[in-house]
C-alpha cells in the first residue's frame, strides 16, 4: 500500500511524513550530502508541531468531517450488499479470543449467533461463532476486515495490495446477504480461557489438543519444565476424568510413567502450562482409547525442545527475522540462539537440532560451509528455510527432490527471444514495469492435512500470502508438497497481473524433503508475515516441532 491508510477507518484524515533516518549521528546521503541525527529529530519536530498546528486551525471543518464520517456510516451499511458476516473456529478457542479481542479494540460491534448458518464448508454454530453486523459506526473498518478487494484504482504497490484480516487469521467466515441477521447477545468482552480450569490429577497421562493455537505455548511451558511429551500421528478418542474426547493428529500426551520428576511436581507444570497456553488439558483414566490409536501406540512419538538457531545481521532480512523471533519470544515463549552471520564460523552446530534461514541468511553458506551444513542435516539435523533462503537450499543440493525455482517466471517457462525490445518512454518504465511484480497478495493453497505441518488445521483451504516472484515446481516426490496453490484458480484477495495470476496456478507454498537423516523444509512464503498473519504460523511451529519426524516416502 502507499501513504498511511489506518485512521482513515476510524474518521481521521490520515498522512504519512517519514523522514530518512541517519543511522547514528552522521550519515552521507545521496541527496542533499551529511544527514546529521539533530536534522532528523527537527525535521520530525516540526512536521509534528506544524500537523498539531493546522488540526487545531481546522477544528470545527474537522469535527465535522468527523461527525459526518459516523453517520454515513449507518447509512452505507445499511446499503451495502452484505448485511453482516458471520465467523469462528469451532476448534480453536485460542483464535476465537484473539480474533474478537481485535474487534472490540476497535470498537467493532458483534453479537453472538443464535442460529446455526453453513457455507464454505463449515458449520457456525452458537456458542464457537459470532457475527458482525454492517450496520453500525465502525462499517468501514469491519467491511476491511472480511473483504476480498479485486479491483484497484493503481497497479503498484509498497508491499502488501491485500488486508483482509480473516484470511490473515485462517478464521473460517461467511458472508450474509438478505433476510435478518442471526443476532444474540452482544459481546462486549472477550471470552473467558478455558485453559485456567484446574487439571485433575492423572495416574496415566495428560493431553490436549493442537487444533487449539494456544497449544505449542503449552508444549512450550512444559517443556521448559523439564516435562517430556509425545505427539499422535494419528487421531484417537481417549477416555478421561471428562468422558471421551476426541483428539487429531498432532494432539500431545504427556505419559506420567515416563518422567525425571516427580507426579506431584508434574501435576505442577501440567496446571501451569495450561495456563500459560490458555488450552484445556485433560487427564487421562485408561490408556486404551475408544476409538483410534492407544495412548501406548508407536504412533506418539516423542517431541524433543528445539534447540533453534537462526542466522541474523547484515545481508539478513530484519523484517523476517524480527517477525520470526517475535513469534517465538512474544507468543510462544520460546528462547533461540540468534547469531551474527559473521560469527557462523564459530558455532558449535552440536549445541542446536534446527537451522532456521530467513532471506539472506544463506550468502555465507557456501564452500566448506556448506559442505558442513549437508553433512549436520544429514546428522539428523532440521533446515527451515524461508522465501530467498528457500530458493537457495534448493539451488544449493539440500533437497534432492525438489526442482530448482525459476526467479521472475517458472523454471519451465522459456525465456522472451532476444531481440529489440519495443520502444517505450522513459517516464513510462514504472507504470510498465510495476504491474509485473507481485506486490503482496493473498492466495488458496491446498494444505495436506495428513502431513506433520499440517497437523492442527481442520480445513485444506489455506490463505497464503506471497510478495515474491519465485515460482517453485512441485516436489518430484509425490508426498513432499505440503501445500501448493489450487491449480484452477488460486486467486482470493490483492491486486495481480493476468500473466501472474495464470503463472500462480499449482505453484508449491511448502516443501519438505530429507537430507540422509535430516529435513530441509521450505517455506516459499512468509509465514509470519508483519506479525499478523497468524493462519500459517503454524506451519511454522509444527516444523519446529515435527520437523525431525517427517519421512518421505
Amino acid at each position: 500500500g502507499y501513504g498511511s491508510t489506518y485512521p482513515n477507518f476510524l474518521g481521521g484524515l490520515a498522512v504519512l511524513f517519514e523522514q530518512a533516518s541517519s543511522r547514528g549521528f552522521v550519515q552521507e546521503s545521496p541527496h542533499h550530502g551529511l544527514l546529521t541525527f539533530a536534522f532528523t529529530i527537527r525535521n520530525q519536530l516540526r512536521a509534528a508541531m506544524a500537523s498539531a498546528r493546522a488540526t487545531v486551525e481546522n477544528r470545527e471543518s474537522l469535527h465535522e468531517y468527523q461527525r459526518e464520517f459516523y453517520a454515513s456510516a449507518l447509512s452505507e451499511g445499511d446499503q451495502y450488499e452484505v448485511s453482516g458476516w458471520v465467523f469462528g473456529d469451532p476448534r480453536d478457542a485460542t483464535l476465537n479470543r484473539e480474533f474478537i479481542d481485535l474487534l472490540l479494540r476497535h470498537r467493532i460491534e458483534l453479537y453472538e449467533i443464535d442460529s446455526p448458518r453453513e457455507g464454505g464448508g463449515v458449520s457456525f454454530r452458537p456458542g464457537t461463532a459470532w457475527v458482525v453486523p454492517a450496520s453500525q459506526p465502525m462499517y468501514r473498518l469491519a467491511r476491511s476486515v472480511f473483504e476480498r478487494v479485486e479491483s484497484f484504482a493503481d497497479s503498484v504497490f509498497y508491499d502488501a495490495s491485500a488486508w483482509t484480516v480473516s484470511l490473515a487469521f485462517g478464521m473460517p467466515d461467511l458472508a450474509l446477504t438478505g433476510g435478518d441477521l442471526p443476532l444474540g447477545s452482544r459481546v462486549t468482552e472477550v471470552p473467558a480461557p478455558e485453559g485456567a480450569e484446574a487439571v485433575v490429577r492423572s495416574s496415566i497421562a495428560y493431553l490436549f489438543d493442537w487444533r487449539d493455537s494456544g497449544a505449542p505455548k503449552t508444549l512450550q511451558a512444559l517443556q521448559a519444565s523439564g516435562v517430556r511429551a509425545e505427539a499422535a500421528f494419528k487421531g484417537f478418542t481417549a477416555r478421561t476424568v471428562g468422558g471421551d474426547v476426541g483428539f487429531s493428529p498432532g494432539s500431545i500426551s504427556v505419559p506420567v510413567t515416563i518422567q525425571t520428576i516427580t507426579p506431584d511436581s508434574l501435576h505442577s507444570a501440567v496446571n501451569a502450562a495450561a495456563k500459560a497456553g490458555n488450552v484445556p488439558i485433560h487427564s487421562a483414566v485408561s490408556g486404551n482409547s475408544t476409538e483410534g490409536i492407544d495412548l501406548g501406540s508407536r504412533s506418539f512419538r516423542p517431541v524433543r525442545p528445539p534447540r533453534v538457531l537462526m542466522p541474523v545481521g547484515e545481508g539478513v532480512s530484519s523484517y523476517e527475522a524480527g517477525q520470526l523471533w517475535h513469534l517465538l519470544d512474544q507468543r510462544i515463549g520460546m528462547p533461540i540462539t540468534k547469531v551474527d552471520v559473521t560469527d557462523l564460523g564459530r558455532v558449535d552446530w552440536g549445541k542446536y537440532d534446527v537451522l532456521v534461514m530467513v532471506s539472506g541468511a544463506h550468502r555465507t553458506f557456501s564452500g566448506n560451509r556448506l559442505e558442513s551444513l549437508k553433512e549436520w542435516v544429514r546428522d539428523g539435523g532440521t533446515v527451515i528455510a524461508q522465501r530467498d533462503a528457500a530458493a537457495w537450499a534448493a539451488r544449493s543440493g539440500l533437497t534432492p527432490n525438489i526442482p530448482e525455482p525459476g526467479m521472475g517466471r517458472p523454471a519451465g517457462e522459456p525465456e522472451e527471444e532476444e531481440g529489440t525490445a519495443e520502444r517505450r518512454d522513459y517516464a513510462d518504465a514504472g507504470d510498465f514495469e510495476g504491474p509485473q511484480a507481485i506486490g503482496g497478495s493473498i492466495w488458496e493453497a491446498d494444505l495436506d492435512l495428513s502431513h506433520p505441518l499440517g497437523f492442527g488445521y481442520q480445513r485444506r483451504f489455506l490463505p497464503v500470502w506471497r510478495d515474491h516472484s519465485i515460482f517453485f515446481e512441485p516436489s518430484r516426490n509425490a508426498y513432499s508438497t505440503v501445500a501448493q496453490l489450487v491449480d484452477d484458480d488460486p486467486y482470493l484477495s490483492g491486486y495481480i497481473s493476468a500473466e501472474n495470476r495464470v503463472r500462480l496456478r499449482g505453484s508449491p507454498s511448502v516443501l519438505a524433503d530429507r537430507l540422509g537423516g535430516g529435513t530441509v523444509i521450505l517455506f516459499v512464503d512468509n509465514t509470519n508475515f508483519r506479525g499478523y498473519w497468524r493462519g500459517t504460523n503454524r506451519l511454522f511451529l509444527n516444523a519446529l516441532f515435527f520437523g525431525n519426524h517427517i519421512q518421505v516416502p
